[in-house]
């Protein structure tokens, strides 16, 4: 009997993810942080002022 092959994680599927775009949102939310508290803090406000998509940021962070 034969084992199935193994699948590599999600977080290791397609491309690799980028560290700048990484640092970016970390930037981002941390800035959109401070200046406007936690209540006002969206994902789509986050990719907006780092530069990216909102799926870049559910790629990194997916909760």
């Amino acid at each position: 009997m034969s084992a199935a092959p193994r699948r590599a994680p999600a977080e290791q599927r397609g491309r690799p993810r980028s560290e700048k775009s990484r640092v970016a949102v970390l930037t981002a939310a941390a800035e959109l942080m401070l200046a406007g508290g936690f209540e006002h803090l969206t994902v789509e406000g986050i990719a907006a002022a780092a530069g990216v998509g909102k799926q870049t940021v559910y790629r990194w962070w997916g909760s």
